[in-house]
């Protein structure tokens, strides 16, 4: 009886157990539930590998911190600092070679200027002086040997300074007293109220800037310091840049005519030369007799010469006197030729009348010579 009663039971539960999974099989809302629950698992494990980047899953922990956008903030910010930075720079840069190009412009008119400068400011003057250096050298040649009267001697004793007067006249000099002209005007006051003052301030720059901090706040603090003291160096340069345009116009006023720097220093030389001669030859000539005539006549011609030599030199003139014995077509010219059969001596100069003289490297006045031409 009780075997029965037990197998019933067991029956039973076997039967209860088989329904309830049929039932779970046949409902539809369990099996959509499931789905979702499967994709929903699936779905965070893909976010979490997209999150950090990896291709394996890994724990919220390990990724990026959240900080790393305010970070990028910061760099965004200095780069725009850097940025207005080197622009400024850039601007800096450009009127450097600006102000290098116009440097450089200068620098060329003034070569330009430079070229040939001696010969166009001095050579009318030196081509006077020379033909009245090479006319009085060579009556200077001829009477210490010859001897001279006094009749003789005062006649070219007169000739120096008449030589002188001619000199002034030809160069449109005038000499009245100590009051000298050219070209009409007065050399001592041709510049009178064309010379600018030149600006002058004293200018104390500050520190050079020093990167204290190298934050974004330290590089921003020292960019701006940076620029800061540059705008005090450019305002320096402009300063600097009118004292040279005060400079320039002041020189201009120097170089108006035929540039007074240079030139009226010759010009006053050449005044005081003639006053020189003119007081000497009254000198020699109150004291001529027939014994010292010719004693007379060469020391004040050879202090005549010495002056003209000496104004030579200011008008950048240098004299060669002795040549090469070989005929040069440059440095010679060819008053005479004698012929020779030896063909070693074809060329060979024979003698000289002249000197030669030359400026700034150029022949302006030839050694007048003899030479041996060669004839087989």
């Amino acid at each position: 009886m009780n075997e029965n009663l037990n197998c019933e039971a067991v029956e039973k539960e076997e039967v209860a157990e088989e329904l309830e999974v049929k039932e779970q099989a046949d409902s539809p809302v369990s099996c959509e539930e499931t789905a979702q629950t499967e994709t929903a698992s699936e779905q965070g494990e893909n976010l979490s590998q997209e999150s950090c980047g990896c291709e394996q899953s890994c724990e919220p922990s390990n990724c990026p911190p959240q900080e790393q956008v305010e970070i990028n903030e910061d760099l965004k910010e200095m780069i725009k600092v850097i940025d207005a930075h080197f622009v400024f720079v850039r601007n800096l840069l450009k009127y450097n070679k600006e102000k290098d190009t116009n440097i450089g412009k200068m620098n060329n008119e003034l070569s330009a200027y430079r070229e040939g400068f001696y010969s166009k400011l001095f050579k009318s003057i030196a081509l006077n002086l020379i033909g009245l250096r090479e006319d009085n050298s060579k009556a200077l040649r001829e009477f210490r040997d010859k001897g001279l009267t006094v009749e003789q001697a005062k006649k070219y004793l007169n000739y120096a300074v008449y030589d002188s007067e001619d000199l002034l006249q030809n160069l449109n000099i005038t000499v009245d007293g100590d009051k000298v002209t050219y070209n009409g005007r007065d050399i001592d006051k041709w510049c009178d109220g064309k010379i600018k003052s030149c600006p002058v301030d004293d200018f104390e720059l500050p520190e050079a800037p020093v990167l204290k901090d190298s934050t974004l706040a330290g590089v921003t603090e020292y960019l701006g310091a940076v620029q800061t003291y540059t705008t005090e160096v450019l305002k320096m340069n402009e300063h600097f840049d009118k004292i040279l345009r005060v400079y320039i116009e002041n020189t201009s006023v120097y170089e108006q005519g035929v540039h007074q720097v240079l030139l009226y220093p010759a010009i006053k030389k050449i005044a005081k030369a003639y006053l020189k001669t003119v007081e000497e030859s009254d000198a020699g000539l109150a004291k001529l007799t027939e014994e010292n005539a010719t004693e007379v006549y060469v020391e004040c011609m050879t202090a005549f010469l010495a002056r003209i030599e000496e104004i030579l030199e200011i008008c950048g003139v240098t004299i060669d006197s002795q040549v090469s014995d070989k005929y040069d077509p440059i440095k010679h010219r060819i008053l005479k030729s004698s012929t020779t059969n030896l063909p070693e001596l074809n060329g060979k100069v024979i003698a000289r009348y002249t000197d030669c003289y030359e400026m700034e490297g150029k022949v302006i006045y030839p050694q007048k010579v003899d030479v041996l031409k060669y004839q087989n």
